[in-house]
This record gives structure tokens, sequence and C-alpha cells, in this order.
């Protein structure tokens, strides 16, 4: 269950970055890195923590 619901937010924040939502795409993804760090999945936390790094301020 965790995998879906993280991926969700995940892509949830990739949509919102590619309408240059960059708040919406923020808050998801951080939504998706705080689900994957409780359940300890370093790659795909790694792979969040990049996506957040370049969105823009």
């Amino acid at each position: 269950m965790q995998a879906v619901r993280s991926n969700a937010y995940g892509q949830l924040g990739l949509l919102a970055e590619a309408q240059e939502n960059y708040t919406e795409a923020r808050v998801n993804l951080q939504t998706a890195l705080e689900i994957f760090i409780e359940y300890q999945d370093e790659y795909f936390a790694d792979m969040t923590r990049e996506l957040l790094e370049r969105l823009p301020d």
C-alpha cells in the first residue's frame, strides 16, 4: 500500500512540475519523500530528493 501511495504523490509532484506549479510539486514530492523514508526505501528517497532539489524556488 505504501508503494502505491508514495508513487501517487510522486507522480502528482511531477505533473505539478510540468504545469509549472512548483508549490504543489514541492508539497507532493515532500509527502512522497516522507513515505519513502518511513518505509526505508532509500533508492526512491534519493530520487525524490533530487527532484526536489531541481525545483525552482
